[in-house]
């Protein structure tokens, strides 16, 4: 009986080892070799089909590999992250700022990233090449708002996110007085004439002048 006892538990666990074994991953008896450093728990091998994540425990022999773009779709995002949106005053003396390609830069996870590209619209219009890896230069903005849309595509998935660039025009026109006149009446007093004010000016264009 006692016999009978362990064959049954041996035949038990051999099921329960087979069943395993026919999981819908497969199963293999060392881990890769070659390790991106983040996540700990994925491999890259260079191309789409063939990003890899190890299941397991990191020190164990025994873990199974899952074709990412096939079984966890989340994984493949590019997981584009787009600047946070830019409020700053327009730079003494001209309509506009100089913003440096740092603040302009998103970033992305997915080493396979074949295209990203971008948009402005609003305050001023521009885009990039409609291919290849794009980041937008050191950039002057007008016053104004502009909104940038970058957009990155992978080889299966496109992933958009957008940012503003808003531009604070903070500078006052300047004119200088018409010079002092003296009159002996009332009557005397010459109407408005916001003509004789020449030398108006602004950063943004040429303000208008007038009587108030």
């Amino acid at each position: 009986m006692t016999n009978n006892y362990f064959k049954n538990i041996t035949a038990l666990v051999c099921l329960f080892i087979i069943s395993l074994h026919l999981h819908a991953v497969p199963y293999y008896s060392a881990k890769p070799s070659k390790e991106n450093t983040t996540p700990i728990t994925s491999v890259y091998y260079g191309a789409l089909s063939d990003y890899v994540r190890w299941v397991g425990n990191e020190d164990s022999k025994l873990g199974s590999l899952l074709l990412v773009n096939s079984i966890n779709s989340e994984f493949l995002a590019p997981n584009l992250l787009c600047p946070v949106d830019i409020t700053v005053d327009n730079d003494f003396g001209t309509c506009g700022a100089d913003i440096t390609s740092a603040g302009l830069t998103p970033t992305y996870d997915i080493p396979s990233v074949t295209s990203l590209t971008w948009t402005m619209t609003g305050a001023v219009t521009d885009f990039s090449p409609g291919s290849g890896i794009n980041f937008i230069p050191d950039y002057t903005f007008p016053v104004g708002i502009t909104t940038i849309e970058y957009t990155a595509y992978d080889g299966s998935t496109t992933e958009t996110c957008s940012f503003t660039v808003e531009i604070n025009d903070i500078e006052d026109p300047t004119a200088s007085n018409p010079a002092d006149i003296n009159v002996q009446c009332l009557a005397d007093v010459p109407a408005a004439d916001p003509a004789v004010v020449t030398d108006e000016a602004d950063n943004c264009g040429t303000p208008t002048v007038t009587f108030i």
